[in-house]
């Protein structure tokens, strides 16, 4: 008993001085751990990349965004190769930095676009969680993510799944080979296969 006690008296000794480090961090530390050059960098792609997309002229009813899926490709990235937060942030603001700045998406559509952008990443980070070198991980969570906003928020039957996707598979394609070079890219710099 006195041995447990000891370690965790030890232990706790240890947590004390690790937030005393914390609380004096440097700046320059703190932006180390933040990684804000890399959110900066995942934010303006999050804004570019859709911008590049709404300028581009559309003929008849499609929707370049919603076939290209261009404002997932950024979180996507980050989510594989930074830390969570490097992703959320872009996700969470994107939308309605886009809509302030060209008017697209719809005010609507910004709403439903930042919940499955916010879903993308937690369901992409939760999975990259287990199988942390899976190229199809956004793959996945935007399959997912498309099955509950399609559902749940527009209130389609599930049978509009299916067409959603379709319309989608050159996006999806992008998010696959995007997935892919982002792990190859992770597995080079972590030196794991």
């Amino acid at each position: 008993i006195c041995q447990g006690r000891d370690s965790f008296s030890l232990t706790l000794r240890k947590e004390k001085n690790k937030l005393k480090i914390m609380k004096t961090l440097t700046l320059p530390r703190q932006i180390f751990l933040w990684q804000i050059d890399k959110l900066l960098l995942v934010f303006t792609g999050s804004v570019l990349v859709p911008f590049m997309f709404h300028v581009i002229p559309v003929y008849g009813a499609q929707f370049l965004g919603s076939m290209w899926l261009p404002i997932f490709y950024a979180p996507l990235i980050a989510a594989i190769l930074y830390r969570p937060h490097v992703a959320l942030v872009p996700a969470l603001l994107a939308p309605w930095v886009n809509w302030l700045l060209t008017g697209h998406p719809t005010l609507p559509m910004a709403q439903m676009l930042t919940f499955e952008l916010v879903l993308f990443v937690a369901i992409t980070t939760f999975f990259l969680n287990f199988y942390k070198h899976f190229w199809g991980a956004g793959l996945f969570a935007y399959g997912v993510t498309k099955m509950v906003s399609v559902t749940l928020l527009a209130e389609l039957p599930v049978s509009s799944i299916g067409p959603a996707l379709l319309h989608a598979r050159m996006g999806l394609f992008v998010l696959a080979v995007i997935g892919w070079l982002a792990v190859d890219q992770k597995k080079k710099v972590t030196g794991k296969t």
